[in-house]
């Protein structure tokens, strides 16, 4: 274990280290308390003695840490008591209530130096109005409504971008189609090239075009 087990938050199940001072019945600190008795209680369990002991934050500053295992922090409530035989000095309790690796809540209040709530409004009416959204300089939606777009040369992929597929949709129904009665050809802007072309048929009853290729 080590001063980087020291995180702002307890984990259950995870090494953890608690620095704490050693008081007497002034409230002054002690140093160099002597014959330290550091134990640990898990969920109202009996006290034990911890697997390492208090150790003093050098140089008599009467400030100390424990450093507490794994097993040790294995509890919803982790409860430490340190003791010590200097005269005056008060037994130190600490309670623990260390959160399931991963589980940390957050109530978020404030977002972007506003409130949730209208910050999620004002991303609601950009994204209807096209606009930039007021407070959120990297989240331009008006440059993506007014990205250019390129003439499509060919068919976009099933798994193709949005963008492509929008494209798509645009040229169907813009550009010149011609259509024999075996193929329809869908002709780029300029009419110099066909773009995609798909098989017709007509068995009489059934008029079927194929997919565009």
């Amino acid at each position: 274990m080590a001063s980087t087990d020291a995180t702002p938050i307890p984990v259950k199940n995870q090494a953890y280290r608690v620095t704490f001072p050693i008081l007497d019945a002034d409230g002054d600190l002690v140093t160099a308390a002597a014959a330290l008795d550091s134990e640990v209680s898990k969920d109202g369990g009996t006290f034990t003695d911890c697997a390492s002991e208090a150790t003093e934050i050098a140089t008599g500053s009467g400030m100390y840490f424990l450093d507490l295992t794994a097993t040790e922090m294995n509890a919803d409530t982790v409860a430490i008591i340190v003791k010590t035989t200097s005269t005056g000095a008060k037994t130190t309790p600490m309670v623990l209530y260390p959160n399931k690796a991963g589980g940390l809540s957050v109530n978020v209040t404030a977002w972007a130096g506003t409130t949730t709530t209208t910050a999620m409004n004002a991303i609601k009416t950009a994204l209807a109005k096209g606009t930039d959204i007021t407070g959120f300089n990297d989240i331009t939606v008006a440059n993506v409504w007014a990205q250019a777009m390129t003439e499509l040369s060919a068919v976009p992929g099933v798994t193709a971008s949005v963008l492509s597929a929008l494209q798509w949709v645009f040229l169907l129904s813009r550009n010149k189609i011609t259509s024999t009665s075996t193929t329809q050809v869908l002709r780029n802007d300029a009419d110099s090239a066909n773009i995609a072309s798909a098989t017709v048929g007509d068995d009489g009853t059934t008029f079927t075009r194929g997919e565009f290729a």
